[in-house]
């Protein structure tokens, strides 16, 4: 993975390089993802649906 650092922070052209690759190698293998504008999209995707409460836990 190429990466162009200015300050500290990677080029926003190589990351959606490499998101692009990701999604079209999960692609293949039958994996479906959908690009999302923003992470509040997100955020208002999975907020809208009822979610199931759920007890995780670390071993």
């Amino acid at each position: 993975m190429k990466t162009n650092f200015e300050d500290g922070v990677m080029s926003l052209d190589n990351n959606q390089k490499d998101l692009n690759q990701v999604i079209r190698q999960l692609k293949e293998k039958g994996i479906v993802v959908e690009k999302t504008k923003s992470r509040k999209d997100i955020w208002k995707a999975v907020s809208n649906k009822a979610m199931p409460n759920m007890t995780l836990r670390l071993q």
